[in-house]
This record gives structure tokens, C-alpha cells and sequence, in this order.
């Protein structure tokens, strides 16, 4: 069984904009068709007449997201999150392209879902291809409350507006209301909190590292006290609260052993703080606490390579601050 989709131009767009964009949706499309995504309606065929699109796609016998959310109000996490980590992987092999293509309209209405549970994304009719040359969209395509900030118009669309409005939506799923009505902060709120970022940069860079970050579990199933401890103790595994435990005891006996003459015995106390500090820093930042990468430049990048670096450079340039600070208390 099939269903037709009609899919127009927007008039306001000029006419060489409109043509480009009508070839960049056509490829869109065409690409889905050739390269059928999980999770995605496999298209059937297109049909081009008279500056529409016709696409004949699956039907998906199942019942929207937003139908089971106005029956059951709020769902629990681990159901919602299992939501969330399906769509990412329907998202991953999409923000993975060059130019990646970018949904722009993740919301409840668009998301069915079968009696087995599997997700499916429908709706392309907003999508595009993300090329990066553009300082911004050219009209606000999506819906209001889910569409990221850049699409009206502040930059132009990249795969982190569709991470934004994969924010909207957990926050929807686990609270029943959209976030600047009540923001979720419950365990794992701190997703939620990444994904809602005003600035790109600042959130999630792609669905797969958003698949990354649900699939690992941190904190999710933590007190807010819990997600508060330092490197080691929050995964509650015993072989690295044990490692954890032997490395802070370590850091508490090399700055106690500092030692100097009887005379200036007072004088070296807050050198044995500061290296104790020294360390702890050093210890927070490369263990990445709270996501504090996230919020310099190199260390958030969505590469690896570029992330690793930033991170020894960042690294290096506290640890050279903090001997500076505590070089005049050496004896």
C-alpha cells in the first residue's frame, strides 16, 4: 500500500533561489530513493510535473508520536530515550554525508510508530543539504517551538538544527510540554539542556555523536548529587571507582609529601595546596568534567582528531598556569 505526497516550491523564494532549491530538494529525494535508510519510507518513485514533486512512498501502518503523547501524556525515560536513539540512527548516516542533509522538521507529527515499537521519520518535505556557504536560511522552514534558531534566518541550517529539535522533542516526551514551559531536569537532563543550546556550536555536532552520548548512559539513571562526582565514581562501575579511588589517594600523598626545612615549614603548606589543586584541575579537564570541553574552541569540535588536540592544548595551557601560580610558594 502506498500514499501520495504533493510537494510544492515556496513562491517567496526569487527565481534562480527557487531553481537551485527545486534541484537540491529533487536530489534530496532522489538520494532517499536510491539509498534506502531504516527507519525512512522507502519512496517508490518520483514524478516531476510542472514544478511539483510527486513521491511515492511505503505506508507506514502506525500511530504518530504526538497521538500516543496526547493518550499517555509524559513518557518514562528509558522509553523515551529509546525513541531518541532510534531516530538518531535514521539521522547518522544523513548529517554523515557531504553536504549532509538536514531534516528541519523532527517533531511528534512527523515520528509514527508501529505496535513493535520500531520508529519511523516521515515528512522530508522540509529537508536540505547543508552546504556551510550561506550565513543564513533564506525563510523559516519547520515548525515554531521545534525549529532551531538559525532557521529564522540567524545561520544557515546544519545538522545541529535538527539536533535542536530533537531537544524539543525529548523534553516534550519526558515532560508532555515544550521546554520554555517547563525544561526536563530529571536524570539525563543535561542531554536535553546540550541539545537546547542557542549557539550551534555549543550543542551536539551530528545525530551520531547525540547516539553516542544516550547509548553511553552517563548519569542517566543518577541523582542529581551523583552527577556532580568527580571523573571515575559516575559510571558506579567497581573497577573505576577502585582506579579512581587509587589515583585520588595518590594525588593527596605526593602533595603531602612535599617536604621543606623546619623554618619554612609554614611556607610550604601552600605549596602542598596548590599542587593538590594542580593536579585536581588537571585531573577535571582531562576527564572531561561536565562536558567542560564543550565549551572551548578545538575541544568541542566534532572531529576527533581536532578534539584530542584541542584538548592537549588546553591541557598544557592550564597546567602552565597553575605552576606559574604556585611557583612562588616552591622552597
Amino acid at each position: 500500500m502506498s500514499n501520495t505526497v504533493s510537494l510544492k516550491l515556496r513562491e517567496k523564494l526569487p527565481v534562480t533561489e527557487s531553481q537551485f532549491a527545486f534541484t537540491v530538494f529533487c536530489e534530496d529525494f532522489i538520494y532517499l530513493r536510491e539509498h534506502h535508510i531504516s527507519g525512512i519510507p522507502k519512496i517508490q518513485e518520483l514524478v516531476e510535473e510542472d514544478g511539483q514533486l510527486y513521491v511515492i512512498e511505503e505506508y507506514i501502518n502506525g500511530v504518530s508520536l504526538k497521538e500516543v503523547l496526547d493518550e499517555r501524556g509524559p513518557l518514562p525515560f528509558q522509553v523515551a530515550a529509546n525513541y531518541m536513539q532510534q531516530l538518531c540512527l535514521i539521522l547518522q548516516p544523513l548529517h554523515t554525508l557531504y553536504p549532509p542533509i538536514v531534516h528541519r522538521d523532527i517533531k511528534p507529527g512527523n515520528i509514527i510508530i508501529l505496535p513493535s515499537g520500531k520508529l519511523y521519520l516521515i515528512d522530508f518535505n522540509s529537508a536540505k543539504e547543508a552546504y556551510g556557504v550561506k550565513s543564513r536560511d533564506t525563510v523559516l522552514i519547520g515548525t515554531v517551538g521545534y525549529a532551531a534558531p538559525e532557521q529564522y534566518g540567524f545561520f544557515e541550517s546544519q545538522p545541529t538544527a535538527d539536533i535542536y529539535a530533537m531537544g524539543v522533542l525529548f523534553n516534550v516526551m519526558l515532560t508532555g510540554q515544550m521546554p520554555q514551559e517547563k525544561r526536563y531536569d530529571g536524570p539525563g537532563g543535561y542531554i536535553v539542556e546540550k541539545c537546547l543550546q542557542m549557539d550551534p556550536a555549543a550543542r551536539y555536532q551530528s545525530a551520531g555523536e547525540l547516539l553516542v552520548e544516550l547509548r553511553s548512559g552517563k548519569e542517566k539513571n543518577q541523582s542529581k548529587f551523583a552527577q556532580w562526582l568527580p571523573p571515575g565514581f559516575r559510571s558506579g562501575k567497581p573497577y573505576f571507582i577502585a582506579l579512581a579511588l587509587l589515583w585520588y589517594a595518590l594525588i593527596i600523598f605526593m602533595s603531602a609529601a612535599i617536604r621543606s626545612s623546619e623554618t619554612k615549614e609554614l611556607m610550604s603548606i601552600p605549596y602542598r595546596i596548590g599542587t593538590f589543586v594542580l593536579f585536581i584541575v588537571m585531573t577535571l579537564w582531562f576527564g572531561n568534567y561536565r562536558d567542560v570541553w564543550s565549551k572551548f574552541a578545538l575541544s568541542r569540535s566534532q572531529n576527533n582528531i581536532v578534539k584530542a588536540i584541542g584538548a592537549i592544548l588546553w591541557g598544557f595551557l592550564f597546567l602552565i598556569v597553575m605552576i606559574l601560580m604556585i611557583s612562588p610558594f616552591e622552597q
